[in-house]
C-alpha cells in the first residue's frame, strides 16, 4: 500500500475549517486532509467534496471557518497498514464495504500516517498491475516461444550431429532395453547387427570391467554389409537423472580398422624382412630367447649362401633380391609346423625348430634342404647356381643360452664353409675349442703386427736353364715365442677372417719392397695378394704409396693373384688390376690349373705371367697332363705371357719343363724359402 499512498496535509485535532479551506484553496488538486491527535495517530479524514457540501448546507460560508475540524471530518476512515499488499487489500475492502473506498483511506506505518489513497488510486494500481502482468506474460510468452524455437533448433542441431557422426551410436533404455536412438552410421551395419552386440556384450563388459561412473569398453570384430572385416571398440556410458538413477545406456562404436591395420603393418615392418617376408633378426632373437628362456628343446639351423655376392656383382642387386625371395620360398617348402624361418641379414638365414632331435634326424632334414638350396634358380630368364653352407646346434645339448646356441650354430656353419662349401655341419664341442684358440691366436697376431715381430723369407724364381735369379717370392713367417713356427696357412686364413689381412698385407708389401731395394736392379720381388685385399678400393693407392716411400720402381714389383679371386668380385678386381698395371706393376696369375682356369682371364686381364700350380707340375709325367702343360705353355706364349712352374722338386720335372719351353722354375729342387740375409750373396752374384 506504500506505493499508492499520496502525501497530503496533516492537521491537528485543534484545527478549524478555515485551516482546511486554506489548504484546498492553495492546491486545487488536493483531495484529502488528514486529522491526527497529539501522538500523530490519524483521527479522521476530510475529503474535498464532502467538506464543501457540508460547509454550504449546514453553516454557510460566513461561519464554516470557525468550526472545529473534528466536526467536519469523517471520524471513521478506513485505515490500512503500509505493508499490506494492494492485491490483498482490494478484495477485502470490496467485500466488506465498497462505498467507503470512494471516501479514501489512510495508509499508516506503526500507527503514523504515511499518506492517503483513493478508489481511483486502487483502480489505477490494479490497472497498472494488470498491465504489468500482461506485459510480463507477453514477455514470458515471447521468451517461451524463443526458448521453444531454440530447443527445436538445438534438437535439430544435435540430431544432425548425432546422425552425421561417423561413429555408430546407439541409445538403449535401462528399464526395458529398448533401442530409442540409432544413428545413420549404426544403421549401415543393419538395423540389428550392432544393437544385438550391445545387448549381449553389456553383461560381459560389466562383469569384466565394472566402473563407478558406468563407463566400460571392449573391442570386437564384425563384418560390414560388404563382407569386409571391421575392428570396432564398443564404449558404453550410463546416463542417469539428477538423483543418480540410470535412465539410458549410450553406446559409441569407434571404428579402429585402419588403426589396427596400421598397427599390424608396423608390426610386420618391425618383425619381418621386407625383401623375403620372412621373420627378421629382431623377431628371430625374441623367439630364440623365449624358447631357450623357457628351457624348451630346440634345433637351430644357420644357413649362409655361397657366392651370393657374386650374383649381386654380376647380375645386380635387383636380381640378388629376386634370388633371396626364391631362396625364402624353398626354405618355406622345407619348413615344418612350428618352425620359425628368418632372414638374419644379407645372405644369412636361420630355421628355429622347436623339437628334440637326434643327430640322425637333423641330417635327414638337412640333406634335402641342402639339395634344394643348391639346385639352379631362374632369375629374369637367367640360370643362376649357388650353394649353401649350413650349421646346426641343439638346445640344451650344445648350448645353455640363446646367445651360445646362435654362436655354436654359426661355428658349425663356418666349418661347413671352410670344408668346401655347399655342405652342412653339426656342432661339436671341438669347434668351440677351435674358435677359442683362433680368438687367442688372433690377438697374438695383432700383437705381432704391432710389434713387427713377423719376418719375411724369400724363395728365388730362376731362369729355366742358366738358373739365373729372375725374381724372389716374398713369404711371411711367424716365429711365435711360445708356439714356435706358426704355419702361414693358419695365420693368413685367420687374418682374412678377422680383417687383419689388410694390415698384414700392407706390412708384407712394404717390407718386401724395402728389401728389394738392396738387390740388383734386374731382380724383381713377388708379393701374394688375397682377394680381400684386391677388393679394397684403396689397394692400388696403397701400392703406389709404398713404391714411392721405398723408392722401388713399379716394374720390379710382381703382384700374384690366384684364379679363385675372380670368382668373388670380377668387375671390381678387373678395375683394380687395370689400375695396378697403369702404375707399372707386373701382374701374375697364380695357381693356374687348379680347377677354375678360364681363358677369359688370360686375354681380358692385364697379366704379364702365369704360374702353373705345383700339383699340376708334379703330375706332368703323366701323358695327358703333359699334353695339357704343353698346350698351356703354347697358349701363354701366343699371348706374350711368360710362364713359371712352381713346386719343382726333381731333376726329371726340371728337364721336362725345359724341353716344353717353360720360362721360369721355382721349387725346393733349387732353393727353399730363406731369410733375406741368406740369399743376398747369391742375388748379388747375379749382378
Amino acid at each position: 500500500m506504500r506505493d499508492i499512498a499520496a502525501v497530503v496535509p496533516i492537521l491537528p485535532e485543534t484545527a478549524v475549517g478555515g485551516d482546511v479551506q486554506q489548504h484546498f484553496e492553495n492546491d486545487p488538486h488536493l483531495l484529502y486532509v488528514v486529522i491526527v491527535d497529539r501522538e500523530g495517530h490519524p483521527l479522521g479524514l476530510v475529503d474535498r467534496h464532502t467538506f464543501h457540501v457540508r460547509m454550504a448546507g449546514q453553516y454557510g460560508y460566513s461561519v464554516y471557518h470557525r468550526r472545529p475540524v473534528t466536526l467536519l471530518m469523517d471520524p471513521r476512515p478506513t485505515i490500512v497498514e503500509a505493508a499490506v499488499l494492494v492485491a490483498d487489500f482490494l478484495p477485502q475492502a470490496l467485500g466488506a464495504n465498497p462505498s467507503e473506498l470512494l471516501l479514501g483511506f489512510i495508509v499508516v506505518e506503526h500507527g503514523i500516517c504515511l499518506g492517503v489513497g483513493s478508489a481511483i488510486d486502487l483502480v489505477r494500481h490494479a490497472h497498472a498491475a494488470k498491465k504489468t502482468a500482461l506485459s510480463e506474460l507477453r514477455t514470458a510468452t515471447e521468451r517461451l516461444h524463443e526458448a521453444n524455437e531454440k530447443i527445436l533448433r538445438d534438437k535439430l542441431f544435435i540430431d544432425r550431429i548425432v546422425q552425421n557422426v561417423p561413429s555408430p551410436l546407439i541409445v538403449r533404455s535401462v528399464a526395458d532395453g529398448e533401442v530409442i536412438l540409432m544413428n545413420r552410421a549404426a544403421r549401415r551395419f543393419g538395423d540389428s547387427a550392432l544393437s544385438e552386440r550391445t545387448s549381449h556384450m553389456t553383461s560381459r563388459m560389466t562383469d569384466a570391467a565394472p566402473a563407478d561412473d558406468g563407463q566400460a569398453s571392449m573391442e570386437f570384430s564384425l563384418e560390414d554389409p560388404e563382407g569386409k572385416r571391421r575392428d570396432l571398440i564398443l564404449n558404453r556410458l550410463m546416463i542417469a537423472d539428477r538423483s543418480g538413477m540410470p535412465l539410458w545406456d549410450l553406446y559409441v562404436f569407434d571404428d579402429v580398422t585402419v588403426y589396427r591395420e596400421n598397427e599390424r603393418q608396423i608390426e610386420r615392418l618391425a618383425h619381418f624382412d621386407k625383401v623375403t617376408d620372412l621373420a627378421n633378426r629382431r623377431l628371430f632373437s625374441m623367439r630364440l630367447e623365449a624358447l631357450c628362456g623357457g628351457n624348451r628343446p630346440a634345433v637351430l639351423f644357420y644357413i649362409d649362401l655361397d657366392y651370393f655376392k657374386t650374383v649381386n656383382d654380376v647380375h645386380g642387386h635387383p636380381a640378388g633380391d629376386a634370388l633371396l625371395r626364391l631362396v625364402a620360398e624353398r626354405l618355406r617348402e622345407h619348413g615344418r609346423p612350428g618352425d620359425l624361418i628368418a632372414r638374419l641379414g644379407g645372405d644369412e638365414f636361420a630355421i628355429l625348430w622347436s623339437n628334440t632331435a637326434l643327430p640322425s634326424e637333423i641330417e635327414l632334414r638337412m640333406t634335402p634342404l641342402l639339395a634344394s638350396l643348391s639346385a639352379p634358380y631362374l632369375v629374369d630368364g637367367k640360370r643362376i647356381v649357388i650353394g649353401a653352407s649350413i650349421g646346426s646346434a641343439r638346445f640344451p645339448e650344445d648350448a645353455d643360452s640363446a646367445e651360445t646356441l646362435l654362436q655354436h650354430a654359426d661355428m658349425a656353419m663356418y666349418r661347413a664353409k671352410t670344408q668346401g662349401r655347399n655342405r652342412f655341419q653339426q656342432f661339436q664341442a671341438a669347434l668351440s675349442d677351435e674358435v677359442r684358440s683362433a680368438a687367442i691366436l688372433t690377438e697374438e697376431l695383432r700383437d705381432a703386427l704391432a710389434s713387427e715381430t713377423l719376418t719375411l723369407h724369400f724363395q728365388p724364381i730362376y731362369e729355366r736353364e742358366g738358373l739365373q735369379v729372375r725374381s724372389c717370392e716374398a713369404l711371411v713367417r711367424w716365429c711365435h715365442p711360445a708356439r714356435g713356427t706358426v704355419l702361414p696357412d693358419q695365420f693368413i686364413a685367420l687374418a682374412e677372417q678377422n680383417g687383419l689381412i689388410h694390415t698384414l698385407g700392407q706390412w708384407v708389401m712394404h717390407a718386401a719392397c724395402r728389401e728389394a731395394m738392396s738387390w740388383p736392379d734386374a731382380i724383381r720381388v713377388a708379393v701374394n695378394v688375397s682377394s680381400i685385399q684386391l677388393g679394397d678400393a684403396a689397394f692400388p693407392d696403397m701400392v703406389r704409396r709404398i713404391l714411392r716411400q721405398t723408392g722401388l720402381p713399379a716394374h720390379r714389383l710382381e703382384i700374384e693373384i690366384t684364379e679363385t679371386s675372380f670368382l668373388k668380385n670380377e668387375k671390381a678386381n678387373h678395375a683394380a688390376l687395370c689400375k695396378l698395371a697403369e702404375i707399372g706393376c707386373r701382374l701374375v696369375l697364380d695357381d693356374f690349373g687348379t680347377g677354375y682356369s678360364s681363358l677369359k682371364y688370360l686375354w681380358s686381364f692385364p697379366f704379364s705371367k702365369i704360374k702353373i700350380d705345383c700339383g699340376f707340375v708334379q703330375a706332368m709325367s703323366q701323358e695327358k697332363v703333359g699334353r695339357i702343360a704343353r698346350t698351356i705353355l703354347s697358349l701363354a706364349h701366343s699371348l706374350d705371357l711368360s710362364v713359371t712352374a712352381e713346386g719343382v722338386e726333381t731333376d726329371e720335372q726340371h728337364r721336362l719343363l725345359v724341353r716344353m719351353g717353360c720360362d721360369e722354375v721355382q721349387g725346393y729342387l733349387f732353393a727353399r724359402p730363406r731369410p733375406v740375409e741368406d740369399i743376398l750373396p747369391s742375388l748379388r752374384a747375379c749382378a
